[in-house]
């Protein structure tokens, strides 16, 4: 049974993707995907591969679709395609600098469906800017899925890190900390997290090193109360 498919650099296009379509249309055991480093796929070719994801029974869990130069187009499909897939849970879409402000806006709605099982997104190595990362970081209010959002840093301001503190722990009130998002778990794609915003790198390793509803209490006792508070009976 193939559960792993690695199509890495093959130089599709349009007619290769609709016959992979063809045969994905009627598999039901295939969980990995990497179409990575194809530049010669159109709209019509992702228009018609991107169906696959609307399929209920598809058990596709991870796709790479990394330096494929997909457009604003291409990704606006995608978007529309995952708005209801509650099965991808890894998407690499890294290196793929042709989508624009726009597009990645657009896709940053992905997030807010209650649909997405969206674990873990890579969005490294592309021309991003505080608009988009805002966009993102408001989609992350109501999600308790995604853990991993990778971003590089080079170019991020702090309008960014802002929006991305507020949601990962919003002091307006205590009950508005508690439902703050208490489960993402990593912001960058560089391995360390040394360069980030205190507070930020604080907010992340809590979500990392215990459940969300410890996580939650933490972040109350911390930004509602004395620090100097006993913290034992809240663990």
């Amino acid at each position: 049974v193939l559960e792993d498919l690695n199509l890495k650099g093959n130089r599709f296009n349009d007619s290769v993707m609709i016959s992979l379509t063809n045969y994905l249309v009627n598999n039901s055991s295939l969980k990995s995907l990497n179409i990575s480093c194809n530049h010669g796929i159109t709209i019509v070719g992702w228009q018609a591969f991107f169906a696959v994801l609307q399929i209920q029974h598809s058990v596709l869990e991870s796709l790479d679709l990394s330096n494929t130069w997909i457009s604003d187009e291409t990704v606006n499909s995608l978007t529309n395609a995952l708005v209801n897939n509650h099965r991808l849970r890894e998407l690499d879409l890294s290196l793929n600098d042709d989508i624009t402000t726009n597009g990645w806006e657009a896709f940053s709605t992905v997030l807010q469906s209650p649909h997405s099982a969206l674990e873990r997104l890579d969005l490294s190595h592309n021309p991003i800017d505080d608009d988009v990362l805002i966009s993102f970081a408001n989609s992350l209010v109501n999600n308790n899925k995604l853990k991993e959002l990778l971003i590089n840093r080079r170019g991020i301001t702090s309008n960014s890190w802002v929006a991305f503190s507020s949601v990962l722990c919003n002091t307006s009130s205590i009950m508005d900390t508690y439902y703050s998002n208490n489960t993402l778990e990593k912001l960058c794609a560089e391995q360390s997290e040394d360069e980030l915003p205190q507070d930020i790198q604080s907010f992340l390793r809590l979500n990392r090193e215990y459940t969300q509803s410890k996580a939650a209490r933490l972040k109350i006792i911390r930004s509602h109360f004395s620090v100097n508070i006993n913290l034992q009976p809240f663990m």
